[in-house]
């Protein structure tokens, strides 16, 4: 009977040590696919590795939905269309993970939208998070990492979520409160 016991034990912490193993490779992955998109220009190689994140660790939904948001945003830096389907999975899937929803919302109506000026055929270009608007036409358009940043800057520059934030308008700001708590929207 001591050995029936002593053998559940050992298989039961067995089990939460392969689950806190697998919680912790998830992060890992992450930050290698991170370090491959940001630091060494391996966009092909991030892209199969947020994939992969996605697919084996679906149950950790903060997680997977931060790599489909990496996801897409390396997908752009491609050209490729797949990156609509990234941003579409958060909207249909991960809708309680508000601050990446917000971010795909945003990448969903920026891709949508192919003209600017009431249909005059300008096409517009994207920015990755880190591209800076000081190297960009006024007309280019400005992304964030962080969805309450956007939020912030959207509210003090009075426009909505479906409005193009452009590298202009931000040019604009001269002066952003911040604190720590996170932004509610009013509207």
């Amino acid at each position: 009977m001591k050995t029936s016991i002593l053998i559940a034990t050992a298989i039961f912490y067995g089990l939460i040590n392969t689950q806190s193993i697998q919680a912790q490779n998830g992060q890992e992955l992450f930050q290698q696919a991170l370090v491959m998109e940001l630091s060494n220009g391996e966009v092909g190689d991030a892209i199969r590795l947020y994939q992969q994140i996605v697919m084996e660790f679906s149950s950790d939904r903060p997680l997977a939905a931060k790599s489909l948001i990496r996801l897409g945003l390396a997908q752009e830096a491609l050209g490729r269309t797949e990156a609509k389907r990234a941003y579409q999975r958060i909207v249909s899937y991960y809708p309680d993970q508000r601050e990446q929803l917000i971010v795909a919302q945003s990448r969903l109506d920026a891709l949508n939208s192919e003209t600017v000026g009431g249909g005059n055929g300008e096409v517009r270009r994207v920015l990755q998070p880190s591209a800076l608007c000081s190297d960009q036409s006024d007309a280019a358009i400005a992304t964030f990492e962080d969805a309450n940043l956007e939020l912030r800057v959207r509210s003090a520059l009075l426009i909505s979520a479906q409005e193009d934030l452009t590298c202009g308008l931000v040019s604009g700001l001269t002066r952003l409160t911040a604190d720590a708590r996170p932004y509610v929207d009013a509207a």
